[in-house]
């Protein structure tokens, strides 16, 4: 389990800056890896303040083949400015 916080700094409007907490485990079963994350957000400018559940996300790696992966990636994020996204992604990653 990993656990991260991060500051970000409008550069563009004053006194303006996001904190965003995040907890992340992962998850290994056999060739299987899982992993899960959560996050908090909050902003701050002159005109508002927002302490929110921010989203989270999760990737799966599965075997394919010898040396090819598959990777399923689901993600949610509600946003700081009444905007909510939901992302489902498939792909394929190959070690050489």
């Amino acid at each position: 389990i990993e656990g991260g916080f991060f500051h970000s700094h409008n550069l563009t409007f004053s006194n303006t800056y996001n904190q965003r907490f995040l907890l992340s485990p992962k998850i290994k079963y056999k060739k299987f890896e899982m992993i899960i994350g959560a996050y908090y957000d909050r902003l701050q400018s002159p005109q508002l303040s927002i302490n929110q559940f921010g989203g989270g996300y999760g990737l799966l790696t599965f075997p394919l083949l010898k040396n090819l992966q598959g990777k399923l990636f689901g993600n949610y994020d509600r946003g700081l400015f009444n905007n909510e996204i939901t992302i489902v992604s498939v792909g394929t990653n190959y070690k050489f």
